[in-house]
C-alpha cells in the first residue's frame, strides 16, 4: 500500500485520497445535476461504481 503526505495529515494512504476524490466527484455531479443538467448524474454514477 503506498501512503503520502497529503496536506499536514500523516501516513495517509492512496486509497484514502482516492476516496475523497470520488465522494467530492460525486457531490459536485449531484449539485451541478440539480442546477445546471440532469445528465450529470449518470458522471456521478459512473463515478460512484
Amino acid at each position: 500500500m503506498i501512503c503520502l503526505l497529503f496536506h499536514g495529515v500523516e501516513n495517509m494512504c492512496a486509497d484514502g485520497v482516492i476516496r475523497r476524490f470520488a465522494g467530492f466527484f460525486i457531490l459536485l455531479s449531484v449539485a451541478l445535476g440539480t442546477w445546471v443538467n440532469p445528465w450529470w448524474y449518470a458522471a456521478g454514477g459512473v463515478s460512484g461504481v
